[in-house]
């Protein structure tokens, strides 16, 4: 590097990278923000599932517990949302879920 304050500034951030501590805490950083994102996801998928049970509940349709356990243990957000959108127009969770 040509620019003195650049070369220095690398020296520090290569220094700290190499230091067990830092690493323990950009180690700890990472697992947190995974732990976090997967709690979102689970919320979202959870909340989406619970409307779908929902609609199919103020529609009518009985839901047996096989398909609840289904719908519930889906963890696929596109998935879900395509079966909200479907909800509104079939004739049973059996033609739903396909």
């Amino acid at each position: 590097m040509s620019n003195p304050v650049l070369a220095r500034a690398k020296g520090a951030l290569d220094f700290l990278s190499a230091q067990p501590d830092a690493q323990e805490l950009a180690r700890q950083r990472e697992l947190a923000q995974y732990n976090y994102n997967s709690a979102i996801h689970e919320a979202e998928v959870r909340g989406k599932a619970e409307a779908l049970l929902s609609l199919l509940d103020t529609r009518g349709m009985p839901v047996t517990e096989a398909q609840r356990k289904r719908i519930m243990g889906c963890r696929d957000v596109p998935r879900i949302e395509q079966w909200l959108r479907r909800a509104v127009s079939v004739l049973s969770v059996d033609e739903l879920l396909g």
